[in-house]
């Protein structure tokens, strides 16, 4: 079938933080994420491939046909209208929201102010490596589910717990408490390595041009700082997250 023109404005608009929401849509493009996709608990609502088809993709497709899936057709140009990426791969799924969790996990990475999707779907990817399976993005941070952070995550979205708040603060104060709150600080006298939860914790992310945000910084129980043996200024964002991570994960 080939795809309406109500379709196309739809799929279009999904670059929208508001769009997405409104729907409660988005959108997983490129093989590795649509192929994972099918292993995971979340609903596609329809696949559109590009034509001609590849071989691989026609695989996916095929697949996605056989669970009742619908499958739409569009050349090369119709799919770039609606495709966010540079490069497109030639399928893509308009992925329904999943259905929100009451509980949350024991361990929760707050990423606060990381605006860059990139670097969101980057930390995403490392949280699921070491085992962390919730991210809450807050206050000015990159949309969970924005295309480049959607194709950053390279299909770990699928196994992480993604939650968003526009008030840190009052989210932290109704989810969270009990909780030990650590936050990564250039400034913070207190090493990496000396922090050791034994309870529920969470960790906080800040903006690298702004670190973190007042409103979440007063609700930290400690400050860590990652120490530094050359001359750089300070760390990205998705690495200095990848660092901690690991510290975490091997002492939990």
């Amino acid at each position: 079938m080939q795809l309406s023109h109500n379709q196309r404005k739809l799929l279009h608009s999904l670059r929208s933080n508001s769009e997405r929401d409104a729907h409660e849509l988005f959108i997983a493009e490129g093989e590795k994420l649509c192929h994972e996709l099918l292993e995971s608990n979340f609903q596609a609502e329809y696949i559109v491939v590009r034509t001609p088809i590849t071989p691989a993709i026609q695989l996916i497709a095929q697949e996605f046909s056989r669970r009742g899936i619908e499958i739409y057709e569009a050349n090369n140009h119709v799919f770039g209208q609606i495709s966010d990426a540079h490069s497109p791969q030639g399928i893509l799924a308009a992925v329904r929201y999943p259905q929100s969790q009451e509980t949350i996990s024991d361990r929760i990475i707050i990423l606060d102010g990381i605006a860059d999707p990139g670097n969101a779907g980057t930390i995403i990817r490392t949280a699921d490596w070491f085992g962390f399976d919730t991210v809450l993005f807050t206050g000015n941070s990159a949309h969970r589910f924005n295309p480049k952070t959607v194709r950053a995550t390279m299909g770990s979205l699928w196994r992480v717990n993604l939650l968003q708040t526009a008030d840190a603060e009052q989210f932290i104060g109704e989810h969270l408490a009990g909780y030990t709150l650590y936050g990564a600080s250039l400034r913070a006298e207190r090493l990496l390595s000396e922090c050791i939860p034994t309870g529920k914790y969470g960790v906080v992310f800040g903006s690298e041009s702004h670190g973190i945000s007042p409103e979440v910084h007063k609700l930290l129980t400690y400050e860590y700082s990652i120490p530094s043996y050359g001359t750089a200024e300070s760390l990205n964002v998705s690495i200095a997250a990848g660092i901690s991570l690991y510290h975490f994960a091997i002492i939990k």
